[in-house]
């Protein structure tokens, strides 16, 4: 996994990305066209990283209206600043929108 244009490993060469990803304690999962990646309110534990496609981001606000954020495509990190918050929780719906041809 490649991971240069990501800017959490934009620095690292591609020897120090597979040396940092082998010391760490990680796993990958999978999405289809549809699949929610995570849902507004749920637990953020752990750091992730989109390395495959693209996710819309949406906010459902109090009266139930869902506002579209944004589009965010591969590699980029999900809601990492919430995960050193007080409230680490995700602020947003995330919905992978990719088709698997999209992801060659």
């Amino acid at each position: 996994m490649n991971l240069s244009l990501c800017p959490i490993c934009g620095k690292l060469s591609e020897e120090e990305q597979t040396a940092l990803f082998s010391s760490l304690d990680y796993s990958t999962r999978s999405f289809k066209k549809g699949d929610w990646v995570a849902r507004q309110g749920d637990a953020l534990s752990s750091l992730y990283l989109l390395s495959k496609g693209r996710v819309k981001t949406e906010m459902i606000t109090e009266s139930g209206t869902i506002l579209e954020v944004e589009t965010l495509s591969a590699p980029t990190p999900l809601a990492s600043a919430f995960l050193f918050a007080e409230n680490n929780r995700f602020p947003v719906c995330l919905l992978y929108t990719s088709d698997a041809a999209d992801d060659l």
